[in-house]
């Protein structure tokens, strides 16, 4: 059996939605635009730490960050940027079943580019 992917791999997982806005900040319902601001700035300082990471000696070709459109949009255009792999949630907040528009709006948020190079 082939295997696709046979390096040590090291994602930092903080793709989450609702939960995210629910769990960590106690809010539900449609959320005004300060709380999608406090929510991004949130996603940043993760994000800021996996760079933290990567610049204290895990290999940066070994790393990669897994992260949603809808508040890490900035981040994915970063990580992209910077050549660390970048992998978007493409399941609806809260499920595990997928949307193919979620899907193109991820790659949308990185760059808008042809998907496939």
């Amino acid at each position: 059996m082939t295997i696709g992917f046979d390096q040590p791999l090291y994602v930092l997982p903080f793709d989450h939605r609702s939960s995210f806005a629910s769990e960590l900040f106690g809010w539900n319902g449609t959320l005004e635009p300060e709380q999608i601001a406090r929510i991004v700035a949130a996603k940043q300082v993760i994000y800021e730490g996996f760079k933290a990471a990567v610049a204290a000696g895990v290999p940066k070709q070994h790393a990669g960050v897994l992260v949603d459109e809808q508040f890490g949009a900035g981040v994915l255009r970063d990580a992209e940027r910077n050549g660390y792999l970048t992998v978007c949630a493409v399941e609806r907040s809260g499920t595990s079943r997928s949307s193919r528009r979620r899907s193109v709006r991820c790659w949308s948020a990185i760059a808008p580019r042809p998907i496939g190079r």
